[in-house]
């Protein structure tokens, strides 16, 4: 999460110095392209830290191929809750954190599904099985 919040500013800080816009119009949908960028630079570090340390798994190729999956829902999150969060700050009182602000926000929503999600790729389904649980009787 720190991560991802620090790689959007700075890729916002680098579009803002080299006078780019943040956002692009593709199919009608507005795309931040600091958030899109860090979710996708990403996605090896979130999978690798989620399955050894969170779930406490085994690293696998063939799961890591299925984890981006995952990130639709999280960049679709993100994006909405960047664009709206702006434009409400913005109406309210505009200021130069603003996107600072929205940033952190849209950083922070998405998790709750996500974790649920990434639960469902990352852990190992055969492990809560009548056959692999031991008994002390």
């Amino acid at each position: 999460m720190v991560f991802g919040y620090v790689l959007t500013i700075i890729l916002l800080k680098l579009l803002e110095f080299w006078g780019l816009h943040q956002n692009f119009v593709c199919f009608g949908l507005v795309i931040n392209i600091p958030i899109l960028t860090s979710t996708l630079v990403g996605i090896p570090m979130a999978y690798t830290t989620q399955t050894l340390i969170a779930f406490r798994e085994k690293w696998k190729l063939t799961k890591m191929l299925f984890y981006p999956i995952t990130i639709i829902p999280n960049l679709g999150i993100q994006q909405v809750t960047y664009f709206y969060l702006n434009l409400l700050l913005n109406e309210i009182k505009p200021s130069y954190f603003n996107p600072y602000i929205s940033y952190a926000f849209a950083t922070i929503a998405p998790i709750p599904i996500m974790f649920i999600m990434v639960k469902f790729i990352v852990t190992n389904k055969k492990r809560n099985t009548p056959a692999n649980v031991s008994s002390d009787y």
